[in-house]
């Protein structure tokens, strides 16, 4: 081993230390180090010099090159070696990464298709439970039965994220629904977005029993979803149930065994979800029937169905091309009519409307209609209406779509309709009905609308006395069949519009809901108060009835609102002459969705005719408006200024009625 270090190293001169050299002898070391090899040298340090001087092995002829090339040899194996094995490990972790990816996704998958068809499977056992409904219903709603109302606004979310006070509005119809306990086979589950503060259901329940139903406490029960506030804001209220497993279990076991059913408001997906899921029949269409007939291009196929008279225009519109060219075609044909509207497929309340108004197009300006070439005008509408849109066409509601380009810009993504406006318009009346599960159509209630702004129903004023009875019913139970016939049932409100042309009264239907609607929830109540008689009035033209007239403001918001003090407010309104008379069915009463805190309130105004009607609406608006501060308040932020608005424009109505006497 000495010489062999002798010969690596190239050591010419080396001296052994015999003692050292017999010592490891005697030890019989099976393999010694090189530092021991080195200890066995007496001139350690010169033999060590060498072995430590780089490349020194490398020196001694052709046995060094061997040593050199082994060397650099194994250095690039183990340099490949490493790169690979890095290479290997790092594919090794992605395949891994791979692997379980794909791992989870087919399991994914594997869930999916699993509770689809569970869901499917439960459906269909739904779909069967809501035959058996139908089929027996004349004999279920005469009996005993539970009531579940949920009186949600199920838009899509993107509708419904910045609507101002969403939960109040989702409980505006909370004491027209509490009007079912007028029935004592009715035992009622109420669902509200918020638990109700006992004042106001108190307040309720007075009424309720000044109106001579008894127990009405006892068989109503109020629950609200305990994860609301959890959830995203402006969420439906029937997707937040869906998500509160307690409200969902209080449900079942107050349902469950029991000839029970739900009420929706607004149907959408969520509550065939909830539906399936108690097992309990829906009174309303199903999600997907709702969502096709309830847009303004689906109602237009009802209303064709049932051959009634609808505004001139197009439906199913999407590309801005084709609804400039119609439009265009529609104006050069239709000259009469000096505006025409553009509603967004999926909008509601008022909200996705444009409009364009005839004479602000140049091109029509000094137009000789005997001579002009038709094509060459068309041509040149389209090329302003497209170039200077922004100019031509105005958005009614701007705080949803601030500017045209918005507006078109939703109207390409979801569609709409195109409608023209007459000249004069007389009036905005609306028919409630209720299509019975078993084909019945049976008409509610007919009002007449309060606009503010242009197109937006505020509230609404009884009774209708611009059109007879008998077309109005004539139309709705045309309508009404109709919708049956597309498994369309439960509560539905037709907007009409009624115009003058020729010195002739004319009749168009706008407008089809597929739910119970805020006008026609406040009419049970006043129905129910006030025994106001039927749906329609007594004579033609006027707005005076010899039995009871009431006018309703809408849902009010505004921030003030939640600064004024709960008990203070109605104690001072009580001294003020603003309140209800019992004993005269006169007066005016509140419609609360909760405490003033809320934010939220609406005035019902009742009178023995028209006048007194709208004197207490008027003293109630004037009052309200004292108490609110709105110094540092957006328009955004509240709709009292539409209130107060529509209150000066009814007031001008009936002084002109007056002077017209």
């Amino acid at each position: 081993a000495l010489e062999q270090v002798c010969e690596t190293y190239a050591v010419p001169l080396a001296k052994l230390d015999e003692e050292k050299v017999v010592l490891y002898a005697s030890i019989d070391l099976e393999r010694p180090c090189l530092e021991e090899l080195l200890s066995c040298f007496s001139n350690k340090s010169e033999v060590s010099d060498y072995v430590k001087q780089p490349g020194q092995r490398f020196r001694l002829g052709l046995q060094g090159f061997n040593a050199a090339a082994t060397s650099i040899q194994s250095v690039a194996r183990m340099g490949l070696q490493r790169i690979a094995y890095r290479r290997l490990k790092e594919r090794t972790a992605a395949s891994i990464v791979i692997q379980t990816g794909w791992s989870i996704f087919r399991k994914l998958c594997n869930t999916k298709k699993a509770i689809h068809k569970a869901v499917d499977m439960r459906n269909e056992s739904w779909r069967t439970v809501m035959q058996h409904f139908m089929e027996t219903w004349p004999e279920r709603s005469t009996q005993p039965r539970v009531v579940l109302h949920i009186p949600s606004l199920s838009y899509i979310y993107a509708l419904t994220r910045d609507i101002p006070y969403f939960n109040c509005f989702q409980n505006a119809q909370m004491a027209s629904r509490l009007c079912d306990l007028n029935d004592p086979n009715v035992t009622m589950i109420y669902v509200t977005p918020f638990p109700v503060e006992r004042a106001v259901v108190q307040y309720y329940m007075k009424i309720l029993a000044a109106s001579g139903i008894r127990g009405a406490e006892d068989r109503v029960t109020f629950l609200s979803p305990e994860n609301i506030m959890r959830l995203p804001k402006n969420i439906s209220l029937t997707k937040a149930v869906l998500w509160s497993t307690k409200v969902m279990k209080d449900m079942r076991r107050l349902t469950e065994g029991k000839n029970a059913y739900i009420v929706p408001c607004v149907v959408g997906p969520e509550e065939l979800a909830l539906a399936s899921q108690l097992m309990l029949p829906l009174l309303g269409p199903e999600p997907t029937t709702a969502h096709t007939f309830a847009s303004k291009s689906g109602t237009k196929q009802i209303l064709e169905d049932a051959h009634v008279v609808t505004p001139v225009g197009a439906y199913d519109l999407y590309d801005e091309a084709e609804v400039m060219a119609i439009l265009a075609k529609l104006i050069t044909t239709y000259v009469e009519f000096p505006r025409w509207l553009l509603k967004v497929e999926h909008e509601f309340g008022g909200r996705g409307i444009a409009y364009l108004d005839v004479h602000r197009l140049k091109e029509l300006q000094n137009v000789d209609w005997a001579t002009v070439d038709l094509e060459a005008l068309k041509e040149a509408l389209v090329q302003e209406m497209r170039e200077f849109g922004p100019k031509r066409f105005k958005v009614v509601n701007t705080s949803v779509y601030h500017t045209w380009t918005s507006f078109l810009k939703e109207f390409r993504r979801h569609g709409g309709v195109l409608e023209a406006v007459p000249a004069e318009c007389i009036s905005s009346p609306v028919v409630n009905f209720f299509i019975h599960p078993h084909g019945q159509v049976e008409i509610l209630s007919a009002q007449e609308q309060v606009l503010s702004p242009q197109y937006c129903c505020i509230g609404g004023y009884f009774p209708e006395s611009s059109v007879p009875e008998a077309p109005l019913r004539e139309v709705v139970e045309a309508i009404g069949k109709a919708a049956y016939a597309k498994q369309i049932l439960g509560y539905c409100t037709v907007d009409f519009v009624v115009y003058r042309q020729n010195d002739q009264l004319h009749l168009w239907v706008v407008d089809l809901n597929l739910h119970q609607t805020n006008s026609a929830s406040i009419h049970s109540l006043t129905n129910l108060v006030c025994k106001v008689s039927g749906g329609f009035g007594q004579t033609h033209n006027s707005l005076t009835l010899a039995d009871r007239c009431y006018i309703y403001s809408g849902l009010i918001y505004h921030p003030g609102i939640c600064a004024i003090q709960h008990t203070a407010f109605f104690q001072l309104c009580k001294t003020k002459g603003i309140s209800f008379n019992v004993k005269e069915r006169a007066g005016t009463l509140f419609h609360l969705v909760d405490t003033l805190s809320k934010g939220c309130l609406g005035l019902i105004c009742v009178g023995q005719d028209a006048e007194e009607a709208l004197s207490h609406f008027w003293a109630a608006v004037e009052f309200l408006q004292y108490q609110l501060d709105n110094t540092n308040v957006d328009d955004s932020q509240t709709n009292f200024h539409h209130v107060a608005a529509a209150c000066r424009t009814l007031n001008q109505s009936r002084l002109l009625a007056l002077a017209n006497r």
